[in-house]
């Protein structure tokens, strides 16, 4: 029992600290796993990234359950505990579900990079490092393309 005591004191003591690295840790962990899927990385790059942000929502989720424990029920308890369950809920959509989730977030993510004005050789980088046949025929374009201007 007083394993379980410290560490509701530590998460007590320690909140603002606590929730100040979790949050954002979530919400880039979360991003990058979009990223990941949306430039078609390795999958094996994928799952140490879901890992990665299982962590830290398993840790936000324990860190609000704590708080509740000791009857802290206000706003921002229930807004962390809903932001650990959607980025526990997005990583494992992109594993489990990957097409499925693609489906939904490319047109977003064109449309956000359509906006930002980001050149399209830029997002297509992944394509460019592993050196397929079709990435040497759009290189080969894109330099004739360049050279004629």
């Amino acid at each position: 029992m007083t394993h379980l005591e410290s560490l509701i004191e530590f998460s007590c003591n320690s909140c603002v600290g606590i929730c100040a690295f979790l949050v954002p840790a979530n919400l880039l962990s979360t991003l990058q796993t979009l990223l990941f899927r949306y430039w078609q990385l390795p999958s094996r790059w994928v799952k140490v990234m879901v890992f990665t942000a299982f962590i830290y929502s398993v840790l936000m989720i324990t860190h609000v359950l704590l708080w509740l424990s000791m009857g802290v029920v206000m706003a921002p308890t229930f807004i962390l505990l809903l932001l650990g369950m959607v980025c526990l809920g997005i990583n494992g959509w992109a594993v489990i579900y990957p097409d499925s989730l693609m489906i939904r977030v490319q047109p977003i993510f064109t449309k956000v990079l359509l906006m930002l004005r980001i050149p399209t050789f830029l997002v297509d980088f992944h394509r460019l490092s592993y050196g397929t046949p079709q990435c040497q025929d759009s290189k080969r374009v894109n330099l004739r393309s360049n050279l004629a201007e």
